[in-house]
């Protein structure tokens, strides 16, 4: 059926029950993206959604919503987790699309030897045994445990079938595909592991940039803990144990070629880098600069008071440090709250503002309108435009004739 004559409601009736009636809109979120699919792709946003998207973010041309790269810092492995100083051995076994039939290749090796003389382009590295989601804090208690996560295995790629459109050159694009973003945690299953490596791998090939996102399991955090880094320390201890995790040994294989297009960037729990192909109209931007430079003027638009839409809690503290330039009830900061409701008039609230309405007018007094302000602002008066009538058809007088009989 047409959009154009789609019912807006939907009935569903029962033999039993009164029927029942619901909007198609409602029904159209169920199923994402919400476009035929046939119809054209909807270009890529670059607003900041739940996690932070360095790409997207880098490029990034407002501050608005790009608080959460207030946390992350630079991360560099090899500084914070150098592969020579590591004591830690692993069992390197060849893996093949069966699950269970894996091959002995090298036993009791370091990590300088693995990474010097088995990771190559197209060697995709992951651990052999799944981690529980609750075993980072019981291996750093007990060091011991760390015995049964020591085998490793290579596996080729091109394993897994991965939907996607080949390039006609493999390393001789034009420009930069669209983004392809691959997240797993360090709980994750090895099956899953492996099959986003591959995805990664081949979304290279085919000239797309890929952004790695691996997030340590942890319990679940608070509002005040979302807004803090975690703890800088947890990282280098993980990545001198599971080389699988490391940015290094993944960029390693993949793709001949492949840069990081942006750097490794971590905030404790999360470590997440863009990886890309050479292109031929290669753009001359420094994404990790520019990254960084977001930051800073994320930390500066705070400062002055004209960063909008901050979590609340973040507000609350802001205010304990003597910034009056936020509130509570409202995630507009001042100097937008007062240009926005000071004047009065048919205004929209928020659900925040509608919430703390009331508890505004006592405190802040950024919704409530100013009323020197609402008097200075010019008044429109609007008159009536009369239509001539022309018999019962009121319509005849725009058509220029009038139609005989």
């Amino acid at each position: 059926m047409s959009p154009a004559i789609r019912l807006s409601t939907v009935e569903f009736r029962s033999l039993l029950l009164p029927p029942i009636r619901i909007s198609l809109k409602s029904l159209q979120t169920f199923h994402r993206p919400q476009y035929a699919v046939c119809a054209a792709r909807p270009s890529q946003c670059v607003e900041q959604r739940r996690a932070l998207n360095l790409y997207k973010t880098a490029r990034s041309l407002t501050v608005l919503g790009q608080h959460k790269v207030l946390t992350f810092d630079r991360y560099d492995v090899q500084k914070a987790s150098p592969r020579e100083d590591s004591t830690h051995r692993i069992n390197l076994y060849e893996a093949k699309k069966n699950l269970n039939d894996h091959k002995l290749i090298a036993e009791n090796i370091s990590l300088k030897t693995l990474y010097n003389k088995h990771m190559r382009d197209g060697q995709l590295l992951y651990c052999l045994k799944g981690m529980e989601k609750k075993t980072i804090p019981k291996i750093r208690a007990d060091p011991e445990i760390i015995e049964e996560y020591r085998n490793m295995a290579l596996l080729k790629s091109h394993t897994h079938s991965v939907p996607i459109k080949h390039a006609t050159a493999m390393n001789k694009f034009n420009n930069l595909g669209p983004l392809k973003v691959v997240i797993f945690t360090i709980a994750s299953p090895p099956d899953y592991v492996r099959m986003c490596m591959d995805r990664a791998y081949q979304f290279l090939e085919n000239g797309c940039p890929v952004e790695m996102r691996i997030r340590m399991q942890n319990s679940k955090l608070t509002k005040e803990e979302r807004i803090r880094a975690g703890d800088p320390e947890v990282w280098p201890w993980v990545h001198a144990r599971f080389p699988h995790l490391r940015p290094d040994f993944i960029l390693k294989s993949m793709p001949a070629g492949a840069y990081y297009l942006v750097d490794p960037v971590s905030d404790g729990r999360i470590v997440q880098w863009v990886m890309a192909m050479p292109t031929k109209n290669q753009t001359k931007t420094e994404y990790t600069k520019r990254l960084f430079t977001v930051k800073r003027s994320v930390e500066m638009s705070i400062e002055k008071g004209q960063q909008a839409m901050l979590p609340k809690v973040m507000r609350q503290q802001l205010m304990e440090t003597g910034n009056l330039n936020y509130s509570q009830n409202t995630g507009l900061p001042k100097v937008q709250a007062r240009m926005k409701y000071a004047s009065g008039g048919d205004v929209t609230y928020g659900g925040e503002e509608k919430k703390w309405l009331a508890r505004d007018a006592e405190t802040d007094k950024f919704l409530v309108p100013d009323t020197e302000e609402a008097l200075q602002q010019p008044l429109i008066r609007y008159e009536p435009v009369t239509v001539p009538k022309e018999g019962s058809e009121p319509w005849r007088h725009r058509r220029g004739k009038t139609r005989r009989h």
